[in-house]
């Protein structure tokens, strides 16, 4: 995500609240991040859109260095876990899976949506979560390369996008997903530069399947799935609608259930009265 915010301007930002009263500040990536957290957070605390990781990143190593006390960062894990990268930083906490969207879907929340928007008939002995994680994951291991590609490439290097080729790999009518033409597609627009599938068998064995996965392909292909697979959903509501009812779905209790809602009251513990969901 790109705006006017840096670093420095969050800091001010934070500050600004803190004058106006001695609470929890809680900052988090982007809008969508902020609609999530201000139907969950208590009253008291704040929060404050980064603008992005990188910003919210920066902005918490400047907070701590002004030992200024309080503020609790929550980003996506990304690619990080898989690539054993830490936060940096005290006082951020990382989503339980990719981000927040796959996190969603790894909750109730996802069966919520599908008991919602889907048939009953057609969701008969299948294991929808199963399912969408398998489809989602086809997209990811291709995500990974390119992410490993880039990096080793370097700066200035134009590294293919797989958003460009989504929609051809999906068939509506069926939900399959066309692994092998998604990758000749991305390994015709690499050329001989690179290998993708050397790249792909960079991803651990071990690798966890909910770290790999990519929260914009999990609402895109949930969506997919909804309209003929699934259920008989409307195709009037778009994946900003899917995403929408997700974090709608998922009650606090959930949240609390999870990793991150664990990693939240530790640190409410250590950094009382600081409060961020009470």
């Amino acid at each position: 995500m790109q705006g006017h915010k840096k670093p420095g301007t969050l800091v001010a930002e934070i500050k600004m609240k803190r004058a106006q009263g001695n609470c929890a500040v809680l900052v988090v990536e982007g809008p969508d991040d902020l609609a999530f957290w201000s139907a969950r957070k208590v009253a008291e605390c704040e929060a404050v859109v980064g603008e992005g990781k990188a910003n919210v990143i920066g902005c918490m190593g400047r907070l701590e260095g002004e030992a200024i006390d309080g503020v609790l960062a929550v980003v996506d894990a990304d690619y990080d876990v898989l690539m054993e990268e830490p936060t940096g930083e005290p006082n951020v906490l990382r989503t339980d899976a990719h981000d927040l969207e796959c996190m969603l879907c790894r909750a109730p929340a996802l069966d919520n949506v599908v008991a919602e928007y889907g048939s009953a008939e057609k969701l008969a002995a299948m294991d929808v979560r199963s399912e969408l994680l398998a489809r989602a994951l086809v997209f990811g291991r291709v995500r990974w390369a390119l992410l490993r590609l880039g990096r080793e490439a370097g700066e200035g290097v134009e590294v293919p996008s797989v958003e460009a080729a989504w929609d051809q790999m999906v068939d509506r009518e069926t939900w399959k997903v066309d692994g092998d033409r998604l990758r000749a597609e991305i390994q015709t627009r690499l050329g001989e530069d690179a290998e993708l599938s050397v790249y792909i068998d960079t991803l651990p064995d071990d690798a966890d399947p909910w770290h790999v996965v990519h929260g914009h392909d999990m609402v895109k292909l949930l969506r997919f799935g909804l309209l003929r697979v699934l259920g008989s959903m409307e195709v009037r509501h778009g994946q900003t609608d899917i995403a929408r009812a997700l974090r709608l779905a998922m009650s606090k209790e959930n949240l609390r259930a999870t990793a991150l809602g664990a990693g939240i009251r530790a640190w409410e513990r250590a950094n009382g009265p600081y409060v961020v969901l009470g």
